[in-house]
């Protein structure tokens, strides 16, 4: 670059259609397979595989021209401009993201999208925070896309009178005892992370605090049918052990699909239960679930081609339900994702968190496809389901940390406030 050329660059931030504004009956332009791919590319660096995701760019269309229940979302594909193809050409030159709507956007050059990224927001709890995911592709990092994005997130914040941001990303935590210079606190408890890998050193740079750890954990390999036999084995010894403590004051019901008829009450109750330890430990305001929204809830999943298996304790004396856990599984993906577990506190200490787990890994195995992985997140204070997982043959796989950044008072962002 030479003197005479300017220092600053605009990038172009293309909203992603959404909703109705997607005509479903075009074909799928190349600006979609970009976006579909992004997507794709970073669900597998997150997760290592692509389970969460749709099939195709078709399926991803269509995903995002349904509806969402509770919450919006906006995702963003950001456009270099004509001209610059190489991440050279950003050496020493100040970014930043604009909204571009000069073209319709499956008239853009796929070619020239080079990162995406996605807004949520609830609209029923936490009305302050707005949830940020920034993905950029391989050959264009550390050029100062990524902190470009994290700007025009903030100023879309701030446009939505948002003033939180969350996001998520993989870290490397340092065991108990190691106190190298590079560690950060999580949140005001004990655990550290490297502060120098990439990318928390990223986001401790522009301000952000971790609040917290989260496993990701996993059982693999379940194509083998000796694996999957010897795990449904033990299984069933866990649900005999856990049966046994339980006695006979409960019984088991499961089902496929959306919650019956006249179990959706008591499902909407424990889903509130649920929502209510797990954001209050999260530091967050917990959602109180209706049985029409559970009902809205479970028809998007089916609308969007996932499956739920839950398996709930019921209180044989009453037909009370006082626990549950569930597992999202999208019919095209080869594997599935442990969600929900929950006990109602009068009936913790009967084991029927491992029951019911337990039970419901076990039809998940006798499925005539069975899934090839099952993987979940926890907490790690969460070391009673922790424990659970465990038992049930889990292994960790990554760590995930919970990133949150504020906005103060004089229009700055800054960390929430723990210590350092």
């Amino acid at each position: 670059m030479s003197e005479s050329e300017p220092t600053d660059l605009t990038i172009s931030a293309v909203w992603e259609p959404s909703g109705a504004q997607i005509d479903l009956a075009s074909p799928v332009s190349p600006a979609w397979e970009a976006a579909y791919g992004m997507s794709c590319a970073s669900t597998i660096e997150f997760f290592g595989n692509a389970d969460q995701v749709p099939a195709s760019a078709s399926a991803y269309r269509s995903s995002s021209a349904r509806p969402t229940v509770s919450d919006t979302w906006e995702t963003y594909c950001l456009a270099l401009p004509a001209g610059v193809t190489d991440a050279s050409d950003l050496a020493g030159r100040e970014l930043r993201v604009v909204l571009d709507e000069s073209l319709p956007f499956d008239a853009w050059d796929p070619t020239r999208l080079v990162a995406q990224v996605s807004l949520g927001c609830e609209m029923e709890a936490n009305l302050t925070e707005m949830s940020v995911d920034i993905f950029v592709r391989e050959p264009y990092r550390r050029a100062g896309i990524g902190r470009a994005a994290l700007a025009f997130a903030r100023e879309r914040a701030e446009e939505l009178g948002r003033t939180q941001l969350i996001g998520w990303s993989l870290v490397t935590p340092l065991e108990e005892g190691e106190r190298p210079a590079s560690g950060v606190r999580v949140g005001a408890g004990p655990q550290r992370i490297d502060g120098e890998a990439h990318p928390a050193s990223f986001l401790l740079g522009e301000g952000a605090s971790i609040d917290m750890l989260e496993y990701l954990s996993g059982l693999q390999g379940l194509t083998d049918a000796a694996r999957r036999a010897e795990l449904a084995a033990h299984a069933e010894g866990l649900k005999a052990e856990a049966a046994a403590r339980a006695g006979d004051a409960y019984r088991l019901v499961s089902w496929v699909g959306p919650t019956p008829a006249d179990l959706l009450a008591a499902r909407a109750d424990m889903a509130t239960g649920f929502s209510a330890d797990l954001d209050r430990a999260e530091g967050r305001e917990p959602h109180v679930f209706s049985p029409e929204r559970v009902a809205e809830l479970e028809a998007a999943c089916a609308a969007r081609g996932v499956r739920e298996y839950t398996t709930a304790a019921q209180v044989r004396a009453t037909g009370e339900l006082v626990a549950y856990t569930l597992v999202h599984w999208r019919e095209s993906s080869g594997g599935c994702i442990q969600e929900d577990t929950w006990v109602a506190p009068a009936h913790r200490g009967h084991r029927l968190g491992l029951l019911v787990k337990a039970e419901n890994l076990l039809r998940l195995l006798a499925l005539d496809r069975p899934p090839e992985r099952v993987v979940t997140f926890n907490s790690t204070t969460n070391t009673h389901m922790w424990a659970i997982n465990e038992r049930l043959g889990y292994e960790r796989l990554r760590t995930e940390g919970t990133w949150r950044m504020v906005r103060r008072p004089d229009g700055t962002w800054g960390p929430r406030g723990h210590g350092a």
